[in-house]
C-alpha cells in the first residue's frame, strides 16, 4: 500500500511556498514559490475568492499537488495566542469545557466566529497555567474548502511560530529550559511570539510601512534593491523599542520580573534578514540565533533559503 503523499504549504498575502519531505522528514524533496498579485489576500483574508482560485489552479499543475495530503499555516493575522492562569477548581479535563462556556463572557477571542486549542503548560501555586491558541473558523473553512475543491485534503491546520520552533528544536537550538522570543520578520510584517516549555504563549504583530509600494511590485523573486536600505534599518530601530517592550511584558507576565529571555530566534523571507540579525546582536546582550540556509538540505543537496524554513517545520509535526 502506498504511503499517503503529504505536502506543506504557507500561504501569505503576497505569495504561497511548498514543501515537500522524504519520508524520513529531515530532507525537503520538492519544494517552490509563487507570488500573488496585490489585492486577492489582505491580511490573510480572502479578498477575491475567483482570482485566489486561478492562482492556486496554477500552483496545483506546477507543483502536481492534486490528490495530495495538505498540511496549511495559518496566516499570523489570523491567529490569536494568549497565556491564561485558570482556577486549580477546574479539573484538568475540564479545562476546553470551561473556557468554551465562558467565551464571550469572561473569556474574550477576537473572531466572530472562533476556533481554539488549549495547551497545558503547568500547575503553579495559583492556578492552572495554559495557552489560549485561536483562529477565525470561517477564514479557515474558505481555504480547506477552496483546496478541497481543487482536489487536496487538508489534515491539519498550523501557526507559523510553532512551526518554526519544530526546526529550531530539531537542530538542538532550543531546550526546555529556554524562554524564546521569536521574531518572524517578513517582507510585510513582523511577528513577535515567546516560548516557554516548547509552548508559544503570546504573539503580537507589526505591519512594515517599508513594503508597502514593493508588495504591489514583487516578482518572481525578492531582492534588496526591491526596498530603500535606510526606510528598512529606520524601520527596524522602531522594532528594536518593540522588542524592548516585550521583553519587560514577558519579564512581568512570568514570575514577577524575575525572568528574561534566554534566546532571541528570527526567520523571514526579508531580504535584508542578514542585516536586521546583525543589528540585534548588536544591541542585545541575549543571544540572537537562527537556523542556517546549509542546515537544511534540499533537493540534490541543494540548501533550502530561510524563507522556506517556515514552511518545512510543518514536515516535523509530532517532533515535539
Amino acid at each position: 500500500m502506498t504511503k499517503k503523499q503529504i505536502v506543506n504549504l504557507e500561504i501569505r498575502d503576497y505569495v504561497i511556498r511548498y514543501t515537500e519531505n522524504r519520508r524520513d522528514k529531515t530532507q525537503v524533496e520538492r519544494m517552490g514559490e509563487h507570488y500573488i498579485p496585490a489585492g486577492i489576500i489582505r491580511g490573510g483574508v480572502i479578498e477575491d475568492r475567483e482570482q485566489f482560485e486561478r492562482v492556486l489552479k496554477t500552483c496545483v499543475k506546477k507543483w502536481r499537488l492534486k490528490r495530495k495530503t495538505v498540511r496549511l499555516i495559518m496566516p499570523d493575522s489570523l491567529v490569536f495566542i494568549r497565556r491564561e492562569v485558570l482556577s486549580l477548581n477546574i479539573a484538568k479535563n475540564e479545562i476546553r469545557n470551561h473556557i468554551q462556556f465562558h467565551l464571550g463572557d469572561t473569556i474574550h477571542l477576537p473572531f466572530d466566529e472562533s476556533v481554539f486549542e488549549t495547551v497545558y503548560i503547568q500547575e503553579l501555586e495559583d492556578g492552572h497555567e495554559i495557552s489560549l491558541i485561536s483562529t477565525d473558523r470561517s477564514i479557515a473553512n474558505q481555504y480547506t474548502q477552496t483546496l478541497n475543491d481543487l482536489g487536496m485534503r487538508v489534515e491539519s491546520i498550523d501557526i507559523s511560530p510553532l512551526s518554526f520552533y519544530r526546526v529550531l528544536y530539531s537542530h538542538s537550538v532550543v531546550s526546555n529550559e529556554d524562554h524564546l522570543l521569536l521574531i518572524n520578520y517578513n517582507v510585510d510584517q513582523v511577528t513577535f511570539s515567546a516560548f516557554r516549555f516548547h509552548t508559544p504563549i503570546f504573539l503580537q504583530e507589526f505591519d512594515l510601512d517599508s513594503s508597502d509600494q514593493t508588495i504591489d511590485q514583487l516578482g518572481p523573486t525578492l531582492s534588496k534593491e526591491d526596498f530603500h536600505e535606510e526606510t528598512v534599518m529606520d524601520e527596524l530601530e522602531d522594532l528594536i523599542i518593540e522588542v524592548e517592550r516585550v521583553e519587560r511584558f514577558y519579564q512581568y507576565m512570568i514570575q514577577n520580573y524575575e525572568q528574561q529571555f534566554t534566546q532571541i530566534a528570527i526567520t523571514g523571507d526579508h531580504p535584508y534578514l542578514e542585516d536586521i540579525m546583525v543589528t540585534l546582536e548588536e544591541r542585545f546582550e541575549t543571544p540572537v540565533v537562527t537556523i542556517q540556509d546549509e542546515q537544511v538540505v534540499g533537493p540534490k543537496g541543494m540548501t533550502v533559503a530561510s524563507r522556506f524554513h517556515m514552511v518545512y517545520g510543518m514536515a516535523l509535526k509530532g517532533g515535539l
